[in-house]
């Protein structure tokens, strides 16, 4: 797994089953961008898919509340 994306992975687990997000985690092959990895895309129902290039772990947080904020 290049650049760094078995980190990304594992903190993303992590992150989402603290937060209980319902989240479908899927490895992929290569998408013809890795200059840009590691990457995270998030796809939600009725939206767009967001893209996300260099991820580094400290992004996980921020990039999951964008997208699953907590309840209110």
């Amino acid at each position: 797994v290049a650049s760094g994306a078995a980190a990304i992975e594992s903190a993303l687990r992590q992150r989402v089953a603290a937060i209980r997000a319902p989240v479908r985690i899927q490895r992929v092959s290569c998408i013809g961008l890795s200059y840009e990895e590691p990457l995270l895309e998030v796809a939600l129902p009725d939206r767009p898919p967001t893209l996300y290039t260099r991820v580094r772990v400290e992004d996980i947080p921020a990039i999951l509340h964008t997208h699953f904020p907590p309840p209110r």
